[in-house]
């Protein structure tokens, strides 16, 4: 009988040895099924391609660029806007071509109304004023000049560069 039970305990442990074997084998062969990954990859592309909005972004302003033309029929004024202060809490209104400085935006309307006067007939289509603010600025006192040159009925107001 020991005999018998060796032999059976041997093919226990032989049967043991070939499912471990084999376990090992399928293991390392492993690969996720590709077609769902593909057909949910296809499916999320879709999604978004459908959830997404197409309109125009926001804080866009209107602002028109000088046009170019002989230096008789285009008059430019730039207004240049510096912080001023303790933090750039203040702030100052510079015309760069007539260097005059104004420190509140009534005093820049003033101005750039008064100017109409001394360019004459067809201030509208040959006056350009353009808005450089400085790097250091707050944006508002940007839209604030913005503002007055078009309050003072100016048509033609753009934007420099940020330098």
């Amino acid at each position: 009988m020991d005999g018998n039970n060796k032999k059976v305990e041997e093919a226990k442990s032989d049967d043991t040895r070939a499912q471990r074997k084999a376990c090992k084998a399928r293991k390392g062969r492993f690969q996720p099924p590709m077609t769902s990954m593909i057909d949910v990859t296809f499916l999320l592309l879709i999604f978004f391609i459908l959830t997404s909005s197409y309109s125009e972004s926001e804080g866009q302003l209107p602002a028109t660029v000088p046009m170019l033309g002989d230096g008789d029929s285009f008059v430019t004024r730039t207004v240049e806007v510096m912080a001023t202060g303790e933090n750039s809490n203040g702030v100052i209104y510079r015309i760069l071509e007539t260097d005059t400085r104004y420190h509140d935006p009534e005093s820049l309307y003033t101005a750039l109304e008064g100017y109409k006067s001394v360019v004459g007939k067809g201030w509208k289509e040959h006056v350009t004023i353009t808005i450089y603010p400085r790097y250091n600025v707050c944006w508002g006192y940007a839209i604030e000049a913005y503002n007055q040159a078009i309050r003072a009925g100016y048509e033609k107001v753009s934007w420099a560069s940020i330098k």
